[in-house]
């Protein structure tokens, strides 16, 4: 018996079809999924071992929500501000400035938005830095998710940080459903 396969499952179920994975949202739904999943089978003793991974995983899946959108408002904004820098950066905060002047640009040449949905959209954005604010905070330079210390050597986090998963989960929650409605806000005010 194969100790990878101890329940004897068909082995068709192991066969990964990556010739679908070809948009950025595939991507972003897939990880939020798996986020999901790795989530529901949090315990007391296997937070241990799920929270780096975890947390790497919904800062990732946000870095790619927000370059997604970035790339569609850019189309509409016309702005040529960040882009180039967007691709190799892992930098959330600047990524979420990049964000808000293509969406700020692209608004502000939208004069037929109502008051209303602006005040939306804004709250909406809001949502999102609470959560890139709270990634920053706890690891400014995006490494310590990934590795216990930085390129000079330094222990990255302190030895007492400790942060509540389920408030980032809800956060987290919160910004995906902004980052996944953000396209279709944007073709709503084409319209």
């Amino acid at each position: 018996m194969d100790c990878n396969n101890t329940k004897n499952i068909n082995q068709e179920i192991f066969t990964a079809d990556l010739g679908n994975s070809i948009t950025i949202w595939y991507y972003i739904v897939s990880y939020e999924e798996t986020i999901n999943i790795i989530y529901s089978s949090l315990t007391a003793n296997s937070k241990y071992f799920i929270s780096l991974p975890l947390l790497n995983l919904m800062r990732h899946t946000v870095e790619l929500g927000i370059k997604a959108n970035i790339k569609s408002i850019s189309q509409q904004s016309q702005a040529k501000d960040c882009l180039k820098k967007i691709e190799d950066s892992h930098e959330i905060d600047k990524l979420y400035n990049c964000f808000k002047t293509h969406l700020d640009i692209f608004l502000k040449n939208k004069h037929m938005v109502s008051k209303e949905k602006l005040k939306e959209i804004k709250d909406d954005y809001n949502k999102l830095k609470t959560l890139i604010d709270l990634f920053v905070k706890i690891d400014p330079n995006a490494q310590g998710f990934r590795y216990p210390t930085n390129k000079k050597g330094e222990i990255i986090f302190d030895t007492h940080l400790k942060v509540n998963l389920l408030d980032i989960k809800k956060q987290f929650d919160l910004t995906m459903k902004v980052l996944k409605i953000m396209p279709n806000v944007i073709g709503q005010i084409l319209c």
